[in-house]
């Protein structure tokens, strides 16, 4: 593929994904509509309001005050108070409302990006730091939904209005003024326009920034026990220091950057118009050319405009600068999922029968190099197949391959006479229960851990399960029994602790005519291996069963044993016969002292 070629591509990916992620936020917008109408009404109402007040101030120097009439003195300075308490209250639900678009705006870009990461295939996600994950998700999705679309956009509408009314009433009381009072609304945006390209340059710096800072946290944060270990308290905090010194200082010219950009036109040129306003209307009176009470009106409406106008300029300020999250939220959105999820063929009949596995010609390779070449094997249905090998030959990725977390280059791999490729990935991975090296432990009960990712189960079963892998008495004696909560990660169980969950939870899935074990009982103890020995014996009734294993004691009264070694099925045959031919299985079962007897 040529360069110009992979560039098209990216920027089709990039277009689809905008589109995508333009398309959530006016969904929900559109979901939202009749609160959105109920916000503009408000903020009709309230523009109104706030452009009626300097009316009163015309009425009380031109007509009141003059004219002696101390009864409509009276109305007027009730008006003054009434209006702005009125404005207060209008705005006080319009933000309400608006709050609560912004935050389903938010949950909807969440929400779609969870689902999407759900299914996108692990090879990709591998190369995004977690934090830097977390981060996109809740950060930047809060900053599209909660701080742009609820504190930005919505209310440049009620700005437009108070902008525009207030120019109109400017004109209508006395259009020289209110025309000087224009000529410095384009060089105020102007000058915010190339203010606005440095610091968004700077906000996409430290926008980086913080995610990698946060990813480095993370890090620090799961890796307590070793740093401890290893005394590198010292490495975290010269690595902290350093992440979050180069953020704070991206931060600081950025942030000092947008505040002038605020206070630009907000101080200095409304200082300048105000000042130049109130010079020209003075002789403008002098000469009888306007009112008193007209001068302090238009003096009134001249900061409700340029508030406005510091309103508008803040939400293109913010336009340009959610570009960052918009696209932080699109390289999310484009990473690659796993094929055949939830479309393809019809989900498959799951036999009741154990079914057999093949392999054909199967190659693989990561980016560091082959993992498996020229693959070819078969499991018959039923049969306990213990696979062993030197450490890097393709004993896991056989399994990954299997379960489709990895896709093959080339190659065929078939459950029960069917091509996986052929089968949706809900049909297929419901066939397996794996119990993986790295077992995951929700911050759940340990009920909820076992039965995982079923809600609706009888403690019964999961108490005869837990039986089964040897895990009944130790839940018994915690707090809590069953009820007890595992901590996150299960920080504070032992690694057999957690294989033994793990075991449980593959025993949990009865209807899964495959049970594939990976290291399962590397962390176990003698006594507990014999007992999850025995369980997987029990289990494998009705099943294949795939056992990786270093430990050959695990796998000894295997119906047959596959050595592995550089991606290829280089020995094949029972246990004895495995000793007697006097390969790398032979060399394995020397070192480790074993008797197959």
């Amino acid at each position: 593929m040529t360069s110009d070629e992979g560039k098209t591509r990216r920027v089709h990916r990039n277009s689809e994904s905008v589109t995508r992620t333009a398309e959530i936020v006016r969904q929900t917008l559109y979901q939202n509509k009749y609160t959105i109408v109920a916000v503009v009404i408000m903020m009709l109402t309230g523009s109104g309001v706030m452009l009626v007040q300097p009316l009163f101030f015309k009425m009380l120097f031109d007509t009141a005050i003059p004219e002696q009439d101390t009864g409509l003195l009276w109305w007027l300075l009730a008006g003054m108070v009434v209006t702005p308490l009125a404005a207060i209250g209008i705005s006080y639900f319009q933000g309400h409302l608006r709050v609560r678009i912004g935050a389903s705006v938010a949950l909807a870009l969440r929400k779609a990006v969870v689902n999407h990461l759900l299914h996108v295939r692990l090879d990709a996600l591998d190369k995004i730091p977690k934090g830097d994950i977390v981060y996109r998700i809740t950060r930047d999705g809060g900053k599209i939904g909660e701080m742009y679309i609820a504190q930005e956009l919505l209310p440049v509408f009620s700005s437009s209005i108070v902008l525009a009314g207030a120019l109109v009433m400017m004109f209508l009381l006395n259009v020289e003024l209110a025309a000087l009072f224009c000529v410095a609304l384009p060089a105020t945006y102007l000058i915010t326009r190339y203010l606005t390209r440095y610091s968004k340059e700077l906000d996409r710096r430290s926008h980086e920034q913080i995610k990698i800072a946060e990813s480095f946290l993370y890090e620090v944060v799961s890796a307590f026990r070793t740093i401890r270990l290893f005394t590198g308290e010292e490495h975290a905090k010269m690595g902290w220091a350093r992440q979050t010194g180069r953020y704070t200082r991206l931060k600081i010219r950025g942030a000092a950057l947008h505040d002038i950009m605020l206070t630009f036109p907000n101080e200095v040129i409304n200082g300048l118009v105000l000042g130049v306003l109130l010079g020209f209307g003075a002789f403008q009176a002098m000469d009888n050319e306007i009112t008193i009470g007209g001068l302090v009106a238009i003096m009134a409406y001249a900061p409700r405009a340029y508030a406005a106008l510091r309103s508008i300029l803040t939400t293109y300020t913010g336009t340009r600068l959610i570009d960052v999250s918009v696209q932080s939220l699109n390289d999310l959105f484009d990473l690659p999922v796993e094929g055949g999820f939830g479309r393809g063929l019809a989900p498959q009949r799951v036999s009741v029968e154990p079914p057999d596995i093949e392999f054909s010609g199967v190659h693989f390779k990561y980016d560091r190099g082959y993992e498996v070449k020229d693959l070819s094997l078969k499991i018959n249905g039923g049969e306990f197949v213990g696979i062993v090998g030197p450490s890097g030959g393709g004993k896991t990725t056989i399994i990954d391959l299997l379960t489709r977390l990895q896709e093959p280059e080339s190659g065929r791999i078939s459950i029960g006479g069917t091509d996986i490729l052929q089968m949706q990935l809900e049909s297929l991975r419901s066939r397996v229960a794996v119990v993986p090296q790295d077992v995951f432990i929700w911050n759940a009960s340990f009920a909820d851990n076992i039965a995982y990712p079923e809600t609706d189960y009888e403690m019964e079963e999961v108490e005869r399960i837990a039986r089964l892998s040897a895990l009944h008495e130790f839940i018994q004696k915690q707090p809590e029994g069953y009820d007890t909560v595992a901590g996150e990660d299960g920080t504070a169980l032992s690694g057999g602790e957690k294989q033994r969950i793990a075991l449980a939870r593959a025993f949990m899935r009865d209807r899964s005519r495959i049970l594939i074990l990976d290291e399962a009982t590397s962390a176990l103890d003698a006594l507990a291996e014999e007992k999850i020995r025995t369980a997987v014996e029990e289990a494998r009734t009705g099943r294949t069963t795939i056992v990786i294993a270093h430990r050959l004691s695990t796998i000894r009264h295997a119906d047959r044993i596959l050595v592995v070694e550089g991606g290829k099925l280089v020995e094949s045959g029972t246990p004895r016969e495995l000793v007697k031919r006097g390969g790398i299985f032979a060399s394995m079962y020397e070192a480790q002292s074993l008797d197959f007897e």
